[in-house]
């Protein structure tokens, strides 16, 4: 008897999740800038649409991973009455002009700076970003845009441009070589989403002056530079953290007019997270770069362990970690971040070196902003018997 009883119930909650029906309303509620278009993209039905009642989820998945609406705010309703149905949504939007000030410490660089985030500036998601930093040994400015949901396709479309001069020292094997330089440029992008993947592919243009070494054929070269990648992001979004894979895989070519060898730059990087509770998070992360080229232009390598200053031609690193947030605000969350990392890298010098050890911190999160608003970080390299402080307002 209660072999059928359970039957009887499965089959009841199946068939109740596997009913279809028309949607015949969309109600939203609480936006005053998001347009309702937006949102019907962003949540992938209009009415007409066949819907049940798994939908709902979905649904909430796709509004707090937009980055538009305060998570705790999202509230969906769905309602399926024999063959039509009715989704009731009530959303709060975040704060979308936002200026922040940045401010980043790691070993003898400083940098401070602000910039101006708008996150929904026609109401149709679209994101604008500028602003300028000043640093011990550089300056920099940016300004990037992107135009997301155009319509009723599934394409992105961003310009961007940027303007750097400084100073930069690389430490090599038996010298330190020292230069300045000076460059500007700009560019446009296109990006395609299908399902969990992104696929993006443009071009930038702009010219580099290089001063203070002799063997270069001419201090000012015109460079244009195709960027293409790939991007996969199956993640829920939860009250405090994600659950997941998120993977980037992405191809820079820099082609120059004089002076300097052409370039590639493949970068790899993949971050897995598992929520182990509501407020205990599991990750490991792991990147890997290969860079062929002029030395002197090869990344910089971020990581806890390392300084800013070092430039490496190859480079592989991950790391395992926990994080929890130990303390929930009406306004925004502290997390405890607890991770140990390992890497290799083969720099300008031509040594090849391990890194790896533990690193912990303190971050503050607003929640009406979806960004970390300050962090401290520490980092032992056991190899190098050496620690490295940072600390970041604004951006990590």
């Amino acid at each position: 008897m209660k072999q059928k009883v359970a039957i009887i119930i499965f089959s009841t909650f199946i068939s109740v999740f596997a009913v279809s029906a028309e949607l015949t309303e969309i109600t939203i509620n609480g936006t005053s800038k998001t347009k309702d278009s937006t949102i019907h993209k962003i949540i992938g039905y209009r009415t007409g649409d066949d819907i049940n009642q798994s939908a709902k989820s979905e649904i909430v998945q796709e509004l707090r991973k937009s980055g538009l609406f305060v998570n705790e705010k999202i509230l969906v309703e769905l309602n399926i009455n024999e063959n039509t149905a009715e989704l009731k949504i009530s959303l709060q939007e975040r704060a979308t002009t936002i200026p922040i000030p940045l401010v980043a410490v790691s070993g003898d660089d400083f940098r401070a700076g602000i910039f101006l985030i708008n996150s929904n500036l026609a109401g149709t998601g679209d994101r604008l970003l500028l602003g300028g930093i000043y640093g011990t040994n550089a300056q920099a400015a940016m300004i990037n845009y992107i135009n997301t949901y155009i319509g009723d396709s599934s394409f992105d479309f961003g310009i961007r441009s940027n303007f750097s001069n400084g100073n930069t020292e690389i430490d090599l094997k038996d010298t330190t070589l020292e230069y300045d330089s000076l460059q500007a440029g700009g560019g446009v992008f296109i990006q395609y989403n299908y399902d969990n993947w992104l696929f993006s592919g443009g071009g930038d243009a702009g010219f580099l002056r290089v001063e203070g070494i002799p063997e270069i054929k001419s201090d000012t070269v015109i460079s244009f530079s195709p960027v293409f990648s790939i991007e996969f992001d199956n993640l829920t979004y939860l009250d405090f953290f994600h659950d997941g894979l998120s993977s980037k895989l992405e191809m820079e070519i820099d082609l120059y007019d004089d002076s300097f060898d052409n370039s590639v730059l493949i970068d790899l990087s993949s971050e897995w997270m598992k929520s182990l509770c509501s407020r205990l998070l599991l990750n490991t992360e792991v990147e890997s770069y290969i860079f062929t080229g002029d030395g002197i232009l090869s990344p910089g390598i971020s990581s806890p362990l390392l300084p800013n200053t070092i430039h490496a031609d190859t480079v592989l690193q991950g790391s395992i970690g926990l994080t929890a947030a130990v303390l929930d605000f009406s306004w925004g969350y502290l997390a405890l971040p607890l991770k140990y990392n390992i890497g290799y890298y083969d720099g300008l010098s031509g040594d090849s070196k391990l890194f790896h050890g533990p690193s912990t911190g303190i971050s503050l999160y607003l929640k009406k902003v979806a960004i970390p608003a300050i962090s401290f970080e520490y980092g032992w390299n056991i190899e190098a018997q050496d620690g490295e402080f940072r600390f970041n307002i604004g951006f990590q």
